[in-house]
């Protein structure tokens, strides 16, 4: 498979895992996506990154 398929492979599955689990709060910013829920939720509150580190 050449890097380049495979790079846009696995952007669409990490969006797929991060759709699976709704959050409440998100927020984007460029490629990195903030995401928070309130109450126990069985998952840390999270920050899913995609590329470099924004400014």
């Amino acid at each position: 498979m050449k890097a380049e398929t495979q790079n846009t492979s696995l952007h669409f599955i990490e969006n797929l895992a991060q759709n699976a689990w709704p959050c409440y709060i998100q927020e984007k910013i460029d490629n990195w996506r903030m995401r928070a829920t309130f109450g126990v939720s069985k998952r840390a509150n999270s920050v899913h990154t995609s590329g470099s580190m924004p400014e």
